[in-house]
């Protein structure tokens, strides 16, 4: 074998690992770019922070007062689900959204002493409609920094009722309606470590701010002892809070079909902060937000290019 035929040899392997370089970076271009579409459904725990002990009382003909020995309830459990659409572009940019609904219902009873020795119950009814967005830039193929943005809609329905344990038995219900809106921006990173080509794992961690108000108002008051009630007005809270959120998923890829199998876990966590004067039901100052979930997804992918009609020159060696 002459010296020339050994250089034209490695000019060959160094052409031919070039090329099939080239040739997965291009594949890269076709699949990394694309849209994907999905379906989720889950189980949440939610431990809100107004599961404190406390509320603020806006009684008829009397002043407001803070009671603080309200029962506290156990953590809301639920279901959710929703569409999910994520659009990846430029190699490193996504674009992603989801919208989660979910019913849950809680309650409680126990005594109290005021207005009076009395037994009261309380039963909570709620509807959540959550809608997340963000973007995110990938440095590697491993990281990436995204910031986002949730709001939040809580319709509420609050059913109130008292025994007075007096003579004679007095006997009170009302109900209270109202609807929470929370807006709560995020900024975090993400880690994609594809184990196999159809296994691999994703996590995130991200900084949170919120903030939220809260409008509620009487309907239908009954008394057995004052035949006209007049409620007084309560005024709309507003509040802010600071937290955390964080989750890990597992993937499974079949590439075949271009679709996606993914189990999701989650964790956010808020403390709130809130000035007496911007109270309006609930005293959130300092109290904790709790939520955890586990969630099932199902995606489809359409990728931006033909693979196929994608063909690599491959250069060969020529020998005189």
């Amino acid at each position: 074998m002459t010296p020339r035929f050994k250089a034209l040899q490695k000019i060959s392997i160094v052409n031919s690992a070039l090329a099939l370089f080239l040739a997965i970076g291009t594949y890269s271009l076709a699949s990394e770019n694309g849209v994907e579409i999905g379906f989720s459904g889950g189980y949440n725990r939610w431990n809100p922070a107004w599961n404190n002990g406390k509320i603020v009382i806006y009684p008829p003909d009397m002043p407001k007062w803070v009671d603080h020995v309200v029962p506290r309830y156990s953590p809301i459990d639920y279901f959710s689900y929703g569409p999910d659409l994520s659009l990846q572009f430029l190699r490193r940019w996504e674009f992603s959204s989801s919208f989660r609904y979910g019913v849950m219902s809680t309650g409680g009873s126990g005594p109290a002493i005021m207005p009076g020795p009395i037994l009261r119950n309380f039963g909570f009814k709620i509807k959540n409609y959550d809608v997340h967005g963000s973007m995110s830039m990938r440095f590697c193929d491993w990281i990436k920094a995204f910031a986002g943005m949730r709001a939040e809609i809580i319709d509420f329905t609050v059913d109130y009722s008292h025994i007075e344990i007096t003579s004679p038995v007095g006997f009170f219900r009302t109900t209270m309606e109202g609807r929470t809106l929370h807006f709560t921006p995020e900024i975090g990173l993400g880690t994609a470590l594809q184990i196999t080509p159809i296994f691999g794992i994703n996590a995130s961690i991200a900084g949170t701010f919120q903030s939220g108000s809260s409008k509620s108002e009487y309907k239908n008051s009954y008394s057995l002892k004052q035949i006209e009630i007049a409620m007084q007005r309560i005024p709309t809270a507003r509040y802010y809070a600071l937290g955390m959120n964080t989750s890990l998923s597992i993937r499974f890829t079949i590439p075949r079909i271009d679709t996606t199998l993914s189990l999701t876990g989650y964790y956010r966590l808020l403390r709130y902060f809130q000035k007496t004067s911007r109270q309006g039901v609930h005293v959130l100052d300092g109290s904790l937000d709790h939520i955890t979930g586990l969630y099932a997804t199902v995606s489809y992918r359409f990728s931006f290019g033909e693979r196929k009609s994608r063909r690599v020159w491959i250069p060969r060696p020529h020998y005189d």
